[in-house]
Order: structure tokens, then sequence, then C-alpha cells
């Protein structure tokens, strides 16, 4: 048995300039042919062995023509391109080419082999040609488009992460950063390079020898997609024959990097061919980028791109997003205002079916229906929804559980102005922890209900409204509002909807539809899984309520699940008044050092061991009498007071003048207020249910400037406290005294 290991092995390889014919190699030339093994092998080979330490040879030998891996497969990865290299070795081509021409190979995986088998592609003589460059580049050499070999020369597009070297796509294929760059010269001294890929790159081959076909633009893919099988079972003759008799084909036709979006004849089905207009069409093209699906990724999220469609009266924007499922991707077009009942404003969002067909003046992406066009109400996208779809799971929740006048509602809104339903993620309505509302039809329908506003509510509503106000809304489910919020990240401005206690960002806001909108949202509002240490820490409005109370680790405790708590809240418009009226008051309780202070202000704020809605708090506040009845907390005593009391208040008052009225809904927007000694605060956001407590958020501070004092240095361990006079006081105290003793008696 000869045995020979891999040091000896390397050695002979490395001294050897021609093909390899000691019977050593037989194993590896019976296999790949000397030309490649040659060339190739000995690239990745020699390059590999630079990387590792020679512990690693010692663990691979070579007997009797097998090889084994015993304690480390590393070395396995010189041998991942086996598959590709036995295809190599049958292009009479490459054979040709390999030994005397310069060029750049980019080679598959034997697993991307195998899976672009598996999902029904061919590798035949054309799909190697289209893997090879006939100059060596190193992948910092590369630029955005590299011609290849295949018959007509069609172009390789090259993306590249702004934020990083590392990442580089040919089309969608990666290049393994690990395994890239391996450079040697030929027999001629030509320099050839080889890139290692995570997938096979797939050109767009027409099936006869018409050289008219080859290397196609848009258009020429768009007019003869019957000669080039790669759309496999999908057809686009609809969405052509359109095109030609708007004359727009020239519209695919143009010198350039674009993108493409073309909606299968499947989407005519249910949408009527005329609906595809001049605009529309423009609509389906993002001049001056190539977006193939992968790369996409290496954008910002939300990133968005201008189509030809673009003019001062017909904006559409349009993005590309991976779903949670493997290889699912999403288009959604934005039609900013609406120019007519044909152009409607609002997100059309449409699966790709087959994407990455590359052609000449960019990439091409099968849709499974037409962006901008929008003629289906709320309940017809909806049910319109295929499984699996981003709104499925909620329709489904629907038929099984929404009562039938429920379902009359969705599907003829009365009056004018629309319904908005804000739709749960399929994977939040899949969570355990709705199963256990299962069969609880009366619960179910109620949620659904609170999820259902009888009024058009967008996005840009939110945001203009929310400037002024918190912004809140009625829902369907009885005397059920939800509130709206926003944040600005990283420049785009993310919003917020709360309802029944549980607060979801909306994920895509404004799908279009004929009589309303929907949003998409992470969560299922009304059915509470955050404590009130995580509703704090989580909701947008109360960021710096969270932040102060996190010293001395104070909010720690609203983590108990033993104990109950009522929390009335400050929001960070509370906490900016503080800001305004008393500065360095508000400063103090910033600096992390008089934490006692946050923590006294707080628990006047709070009360332990039982949660109250607001509703039985002020039936706690006011007696048959109508007399004040105190809220004992854990510092002070609370009041809540109603509008009604108000208006009750005032129609008594025997000092108004006659013909006065009370008009709450002007004086003040809010049912509730909690009073505090002099200071009133009226209740924004009502009844946030926790899993345990319940949270009232409040739009004043229940504070006096002498709540901060300095006068003395409490330990962390709550030292007692000595008296504090504040200044102004003293001063006072001193006129006053002066005063009683130089004043002569009457």
């Amino acid at each position: 048995m000869v045995e020979h290991t891999p040091i000896h092995l390397v050695q002979e390889i490395a001294e050897t300039e021609s093909p390899l014919r000691t019977p050593q190699h037989e194993f590896f030339t019976d296999f790949l042919g000397e030309n490649e093994f040659t060339i190739v092998i000995k690239a990745l080979v020699l390059v590999w062995l630079t990387t590792h330490d020679t512990a690693d040879m010692a663990n691979f030998k070579i007997q009797s023509g097998k090889f084994y891996a015993w304690k480390d497969a590393k070395l396995m990865t010189v041998f991942c391109l086996l598959q590709f290299l036995s295809l190599v070795r049958g292009s009479p081509f490459l054979n040709a080419s390999l030994p005397w021409r310069q060029g750049t190979l980019f080679a598959p995986t034997n697993d991307a082999i195998r899976k672009h088998r598996h999902l029904g592609g061919r590798i035949d003589n054309h799909t190697l040609l289209y893997h090879f460059a006939n100059v060596a580049k190193r992948t910092s050499d590369l630029e955005d488009i590299l011609s290849t070999e295949l018959p007509g020369n069609p172009p390789i597009w090259i993306t590249r992460n702004p934020r990083s070297d590392s990442d580089i796509y040919l089309n969608d294929a990666q290049i393994d950063s690990r395994r890239r760059n391996f450079q040697i010269k030929n027999a001629l001294g030509m320099d050839q390079v080889l890139h290692v890929i995570d997938r096979v790159l797939d050109p767009t081959v027409p099936d006869s020898s018409d050289n008219n076909l080859l290397n196609p633009d848009a258009r020429k893919f768009l007019e003869y997609s019957s000669s080039y099988n790669i759309t496999g079972n999908h057809r686009i003759t609809e969405f052509a024959r359109r095109a030609a008799m708007l004359h727009k084909l020239d519209m695919f036709k143009g010198i350039g990097r674009h993108t493409f979006f073309i909606p299968v004849d499947e989407a005519f089905n249910r949408i009527q061919i005329n609906t595809v207009d001049i605009k529309v069409i423009d609509s389906h093209v993002i001049p001056n980028h190539v977006i193939f699906l992968r790369p996409s990724e290496l954008q910002p999220p939300k990133r968005l791109y201008d189509t030809a469609a673009m003019a001062p009266f017909f904006p559409v924007l349009v993005e590309v997003e991976k779903e949670d499922q493997e290889d699912k991707y999403i288009v959604r077009s934005d039609t900013r205002s609406a120019t007519d009942q044909f152009h409607l404003r609002g997100v059309v969002q449409t699966e790709v079916v087959k994407g990455n067909i590359p052609v000449k003046n960019g990439v091409v992406h099968l849709i499974n229906k037409p962006l901008v066009v929008i003629d289906s109400t709320v309940y017809q996208t909806l049910a319109n929804e295929k499984e699996n779809g981003p709104t499925y799971e909620f329709f489904k929740l629907i038929s099984e559980y929404g009562s039938e006048d429920l379902k009359n509602i969705i599907q003829r809104p009365q009056g004018n102005k629309g319904i908005t339903i804000f739709v749960p993620s399929n994977a939040a309505l899949l969570s355990p922890t709705l199963g256990e509302l299962k069969g609880k039809v009366k619960e179910l329908n109620d949620i659904i209900r609170l999820h259902i506003v009888l009024n058009t509510v967008r996005s840009d509503n939110i945001t203009e409204a929310s400037e002024r106000a918190p912004f809140q809304v009625e829902t369907l489910s009885p005397q059920k509002q939800l509130f709206f919020n926003y944040q600005t990240i990283d420049g785009r401005r993310v919003l917020y909807v709360e309802g029944g206690g549980v607060n979801a960002t909306i994920t895509q806001p404004d799908i279009g539809a004929t009589n309303g909108v929907i949003h998409m949202i992470d969560r299922i509002l009304s059915y509470a899984d955050q404590n009130v240490y995580s509703k704090l820490q989580t909701d947008p409005m109360l960021q710096k309520t969270f932040e102060l109370t996190s010293q001395d680790y104070f909010n720690r405790r609203f983590n108990d699940s033993k104990l109950k708590f009522t929390l009335f809240a400050p929001s960070n418009l509370a906490w900016e008044k503080i800001y305004r009226i008393a500065p360095s008051e508000y400063k103090k309780l910033q600096m992390g050092e008089f934490g006692y202070h946050v923590a006294k202000i707080i628990e006047r704020h709070m009360i332990v061991g039982r949660a109250f809605t607001i509703e039985q708090l002020h039936e706690l506040s006011t007696n048959a009498s109508d007399q004040a009845f105190p809220i004992q907390a854990v510092h002070g005593i609370l009041r809540i007071e109603s509008k009604d009391d108000v208006a009750r208040k005032f129609a008594n008052d025997p000092n108004h003048r006659r013909g006065d009225y009370y008009r709450p809904e002007i004086s003040n927007p809010y049912p509730y207020s909690v009073l505090w000694m002099n200071e009133k605060s009226n209740v924004v956001r009502p009844n946030i249910n926790c899993t345990n407590g319940i949270i009232h958020i409040i739009d004043t501070v229940l504070m006096q400037p002498d709540d901060v004092t300095v006068g003395y240095i409490a330990s962390r361990s709550d030292a007692p406290s000595i008296p504090f006079y504040h200044p102004l006081l003293i001063i006072s105290s001193i006129i006053v005294m002066f005063s009683l003793m130089f004043s002569r008696p009457l």
C-alpha cells in the first residue's frame, strides 16, 4: 500500500509546471483530467496551505487512491469544487483555453450545483462559459460589469457592499470571502484567477441557434420570452402585448443598468389588463440601478427607488424586501398621490415568482401582480391573499371567529370615510399565546374589532397629528381607542400603534385599497405579553421615564411578577415640560447622583398591590355625593377627574355668567385627568395592560421644584435626609420677618 502525506504531495505539485503524471496523482487526474488538476486544484491546494499550519496536514492522508479526513475536515474545503471541475473537464472550449489564456473563473461549490439542479436548473456548456471571463480579475479589480465568454458576451453584474469589502455579489451569487483571489500563471506566464461562489450563475440563453437572440436586453426578452427557457411555468405575453399596444416597448430597451419588473399572465386573471396604462408600465422600471434580490439586502431597510414614472404629480417609489422565508422577496410600489380614480394613492405589494434574470441592460424580475394598480376593496385585498401571504392568517381569523355583522362591516363599510385595518403578521397570529384563545369566539371577535377603524387613517395622518398631541382614533371595539406615535430612526419615520395596552410597530403602512387602507403590524393588539418593566423599556413615548428610573436600578422592581402595579407614567413630553419650566431641577434629575429624588417622584405616580383601570380609579375617586375620595399612592394622595365631572362643576357653579356653557371636547380632549395637590395631568393613553399591571400615560409630571434638593448627600442605601430649604423660600421668610419686626402697630 502506497502512502503519501500531503506535505510530500504539495511539494511535488509546487515543483511541477506541466501536467502531473506521477502515480500518486492518478486519483485526481482520472477524475478531473490533467489540465484542470494542474491549473485549478493546484492553485487551490497551494493557497489553502498558505493559510494553515502543518499540524492540520498530518490529519490528512491519501491511501490506495482514496482520501480520508480524520481529525480535521478543513482540508475538504479544497475539494468543494469537484463537481464544477468535472463539468469543466467536459467543456471543449475551457479545456482548450485554460492552459493557454489569461482569465477569471467563477466556480460554484458542490452544494451550489446540487441546489441549482434540485430547483430544476440546467448546467450545460453555455452555463460553464458564463462563469469564465477572458481577463484576470482579482476582487479589487472587479468593476460594475464584466463580460463573459458566452457567445454574445453577456455581462455579469457586480454589486459591492458599500460598508464591507468582503461582500461582493456576481448577479445573485456571492463570492466566498475566504476562498477568492486564487491566482497562478499558466504555461505561457499569463495570469489566471479563481473565485469560489455560492450559487450557479444562470445566463439568459435562447433555446434556438438564432444569433439575434443572444445577449438580449429587457425588450428582446419581453418580446421573445418563449424563446428563453428560463421563465419556468410562467408566461409574460399579456404584459408584452399591452406594452406594445401602448408603444412602450422601448422603455425596456434603454442602454444602461436598470431593473425591470414584469407581471406574469396569471396576474390578469384577477386584474383587468386595461388598468395597465402608460404610467403603470413606467412604474415597472427602476432606471440607473441594477437590483438583484440577495444584494438588495445590503441596502438600508426600506430603501426606496425612483421609478421611470416619477413626475411632480405622480410620484411612485419602489422597494425590494426579503420576507422571513428563505428566498422569498416582496416588491412594493408606493404611489404618493392620487391623480384620478384609476391611479389611487397607496402601497401595492407583490411577490417575485422568478427573479434574477440577467439581461444586457440590467436584470428582470417576474412578479405575481402589477405594481401601482389598486382595484380591490380592503376585504378583497385580504380575501385574495394566497396561503402564507402577509395577510393570510388574519383573514383566516376573521373567517373563523368574526361575527356576521363584523364581516358585513368589513365587506361593506358605511359612509364615504373608508376603513382602516391593522393586520398582525402571520408570525404573531401563529404564536402560542393566541392559541390559548382559540375557541373563545367572543374574546377573539373583540380582538379583531380592536384592529379596525371606520375611517381612512394613513401614515401621514399619524405623523401630522402626532406633531400636535398624542393621536388617537375610535375602533370597532366599544369605548376602545388606538393611540399612535412615531420616531425618526436613521432618517426614516417608524410608526407605532397601541391598542389594549399592546404597542406594535407598523412594519408596512398604507397598503392601498379602493375603500381604505391596510397597515401591517408586528404584534396582536390587546393581548398583553410584556410586563411593566418591558413596556417602559420599549414604548417610544416612555423612553425618558425608563431612562430616569434606571438610576439606582429603581425600575427593576417592575419586573416582579408576584406584584401588581398601577403606574401613571409621564410621557417624554411631560419631562420636556419640566425642562422648560425648571431646567436646573431637570438637570439634577438626570445627573445620576440623585436617583432617590427620581424614586420619590415616581413613587407618587404608582400604586403597588393592585392593577386599576382608569375607570376603576375614577369610580374610587368619587362617592355617591360626588365628593373627592383620595387614592393612596406610595408617596402622595391622588384623585381622578373626568370631563363630565368638570362639566357638572361648571354647570353648578353660581359664579359663571348666564349663557356660558362648558364644552369639554374643546377645553380638554382627554376623558380623564389625575390630580395631586395643585397639579393636574391629563391621561393621554389609559389602560395599557401589562402582565403584572396597568400603565396610564400622563402629560405632566406630578412634582414641584422643591422635590429636587441637593442640600444633602444621601447614600445609595436610602440614608435619612436632612431638610433643605429652597433659596427663594429662605429669602421670602427673611422679608416677612423684617416686615413684622419694623412694622408699627395701628
